[in-house]
């Protein structure tokens, strides 16, 4: 009997053990190295058009709806301003800022994922402070100059059980998000199911020793990430703040690639032990993206730019052009400091929005993309 015990724990070792290799060959097998000198051109856009030149505006981020350019706005009354994509023409603003019930709090509440559908456009809107996520019809609202966006359907979200940063929408039973600012059981990402309320995590990474030393909001400062999603198949890319890294997740949360640029996007390259909470413990650390967009094709992951302790902060933004394979195809560099950028994959434009100096600039880069598809 002490014999039978004996094996059966080694046999259940054993297969723990097989399992657990089987998974760290999986990780391994979706994660490529990919350094800045490995990209095979780069390309500098110069001679940008200079449009939505309008002061009042105060264009922030940057969104292409198909037909319409949507930009934010951190002031004024409005969250959103929208234009026609090919005449700039203004179409109309909307989402009064404010704390009345059709009214938004929070300054970006979107993250471009859209619809089109008999009816016209239809953007996925979400609120944490008010909890829930609705389908706007981007359409009607502009059509008939109101204010408040009308709205086709709306999921509530109980935040306390399923806290998010941003949202996208899958199917009835299935809405992916990302952890909040200050939630303490911070996860890459997680899935919520309306109907069930059943939720479901990724883990934490890449892993950093010495977690529990550190408070949630320093620990989550960390794990920032831009987060998209394909405009049409249920695939979504991070590009991390802190780690140079790349995740590709599918709608299970199952890493199907990831990209880094060094040292700094793997396991335990930081040590939450030596982390001073009392320095700026980011500084010289930043290595990773400040935002993502995506097209049906491409990635574009824009570089952090930031100084150091010798060095003041450069004046050229990159932005690193992959395939969903991972595949690095261009590095694109710019003269201007970016905060928002957009692809209009139809159009073949490239749209930034340069805050520091109020503009907002398009290129043409339909000769770069026809290149990359060949």
């Amino acid at each position: 009997m002490k014999n039978f015990i004996k094996y059966t724990i080694l046999y259940s070792l054993n297969i723990i053990f097989i399992f657990a290799c089987s998974q760290k060959d999986n990780v391994e097998s979706t994660l490529t190295t990919i350094e800045k000198s490995d990209f095979p051109q780069t390309i500098k856009l110069e001679n940008p058009d200079k449009i939505l030149d309008d002061d009042a505006f105060h264009h922030f981020k940057i969104f292409v709806i198909d037909t319409v350019l949507l930009t934010t706005s951190l002031v004024g009354d409005y969250h959103y301003n929208a234009f026609q994509i090919n005449t700039l023409d203004f179409l109309g603003s909307f989402g009064v800022r404010g704390e009345a019930p059709e009214e938004w709090t929070m300054p970006v509440t979107m993250s471009g994922q859209y619809e089109t559908s008999k009816d016209g456009l239809n953007l996925w809107f979400y609120d944490y402070l008010k909890g829930h996520f609705s389908k706007i019809n981007l359409t009607k609202t502009l059509n008939s100059n109101s204010l408040n966006p009308i709205i086709d359907e709306t999921v509530s979200l109980d935040t306390k059980k399923f806290p998010f940063t941003n949202l996208f929408y899958v199917s009835e039973e299935k809405i992916i998000g990302d952890s909040w600012i200050s939630e303490s059981d911070r996860r890459r990402i997680k899935s919520f199911n309306p109907k069930t309320e059943e939720v479901k995590k990724s883990e934490l990474f890449p892993t950093m020793k010495n977690t529990n030393k550190l408070p949630a909001e320093v620990l989550n400062s960390f794990y920032t990430s831009s987060f998209r999603k394909h405009p049409t198949k249920p695939l979504f890319v991070q590009a991390m703040f802190v780690f140079n890294r790349i995740d590709i997740f599918n709608e299970n949360l199952q890493v199907v690639k990831t990209i880094v640029g060094g040292d700094n996007g793997l396991d335990d390259y930081y040590d939450g032990a030596e982390v001073d909470l009392k320095s700026d413990f980011l500084l010289g650390k930043i290595q990773g993206y400040d935002g993502v967009t995506t097209t049906s094709d491409y990635i574009f992951a824009l570089e952090m730019n930031v100084k150091t302790k010798d060095q003041i902060k450069p004046k050229d933004s990159y932005v690193r052009v992959y395939d969903w394979s991972g595949k690095p195809l261009c590095l694109l560099q710019f003269e201007h400091p970016i905060v928002g950028l957009a692809v209009d994959e139809k159009r073949g434009m490239f749209y930034i929005t340069d805050y520091e100096n109020e503009s907002v600039l398009r290129y043409n880069i339909k000769n770069l993309m026809d290149e990359w598809n060949n």
